[in-house]
């Protein structure tokens, strides 16, 4: 399901001849079923559009994710989940979409198509955001965690001051791209190629512009004329990786598809440079395959609280010299500064 997209299904142009007892079914997308029905709607006759799953099996880690919430992981709970998410959305529906759930099934309605392939659409990005909420492997035998931190300087490399103005350079995309993307090299390549699959796992990625200092760079197979990446890894059962990318692109204006193209390239040239079982080419041939609709659902500028960068529940103390407080270095908390710079 890390894949799915609904809204893809085929719908015949003239559905009424294709129709069983006055409906048609499509069966391509289980667990998930589609249905087509005539009825009678507020006194007319019209299509219902309707789609339909029981989450039963298969549903095990996206019921837990909803009832770690909390919604109760039955018809009711998925129905109540589906719809609160449109609700926060703001998702412009024609008409209403309306629901016919059961304790066992899910059921929701739309009655015309272009808001059925609007709901189909929604409903397939909530279930792949919640296939990556949290990257971990928890069987009996062996438990695997992943954490990816963000680090962003707001040091000035003239004075060596923190500043909150350097902060808000940085990129305001929401974390979860970086779990995301992760998250689909692990589903595509490591676990088919069964590499880093018995470590425990810390990934640091280090963003940041190209800076006067900056003479010599490590020599990545992934750097250009303009980006420069210098993957380590360290640690024995823990694999503590750090991975800095140096990027004039990196600013408050990057886009979440530039971002998520950079740290897909930030993951590979780790994975090239420190393993010989990776080559670039097969990292840049699966690149394409990236969920770029997922990428987008994302909240665009995402508030604070969807950045977590590395610290960003401290602040700045400001600095002394040889004891002596240095008056220049001002003091200040990062979500404070952020949020009356930007608003959220």
């Amino acid at each position: 399901m890390d894949s799915l997209h609904l809204e893809k299904v085929k719908i015949p142009n003239n559905i009424i001849e294709y129709m069983e007892e006055g409906t048609w079914e499509c069966l391509d997308y289980k667990p998930f079923v589609i249905h087509i029905s005539s009825v009678i709607y507020k006194g007319n006759e019209t299509l219902s559009y309707s789609l339909e799953f029981s989450p039963t099996s298969g549903f095990e880690k996206l019921n837990h994710k909803i009832e770690e919430m909390p919604y109760i992981s039955d018809g009711y709970g998925w129905t109540n989940y589906l719809l609160d998410k449109l609700k926060q959305e703001k998702v412009a529906f024609k008409e209403v979409i309306e629901s016919d759930s059961e304790c066992e099934t899910c059921v929701l309605t739309a009655f015309n198509e272009n808001d059925f392939r609007m709901l189909l659409q929604k409903v397939s990005i909530y279930v792949r955001e919640l296939l990556l909420t949290k990257i971990s492997d928890n069987s009996e035998e062996n438990t695997k965690t992943i954490t990816i931190s963000r680090f962003w300087s707001h040091e000035d490399e003239d004075d060596g001051i923190c500043k909150p103005e350097i902060m808000f350079r940085r990129p305001r995309v929401d974390y979860r791209i970086s779990e995301y993307i992760w998250s689909f090299l692990e589903s595509n390549l490591l676990m088919q190629k069964k590499i880093l699959q018995k470590n425990n796992m810390a990934i640091t990625l280090f963003m940041g512009p190209i800076n006067k200092r900056h003479k010599f760079f490590y020599d990545s197979a992934y750097n250009t004329e303009t980006k420069k990446f210098h993957p380590a890894m360290r640690g024995g059962k823990l694999k503590d990786i750090s991975i800095s990318c140096r990027y004039h692109g990196f600013n408050e204006k990057m886009s979440p598809v530039e971002y998520g193209d950079i740290v897909y390239d930030m993951y590979c040239s780790f994975l090239v440079d420190s393993l010989k079982k990776i080559s670039k080419e097969e990292c840049d041939e699966l690149k394409g395959m990236l969920d770029f609709d997922l990428i987008h659902s994302f909240e665009f500028p995402a508030i604070f609280d969807n950045q977590k960068y590395s610290a960003d529940g401290g602040g700045y103390g400001g600095r002394a010299v040889n004891g002596i407080v240095d008056e220049k270095a001002v003091p200040y908390n990062y979500r404070e500064a952020y949020i009356n710079h930007f608003g959220k």
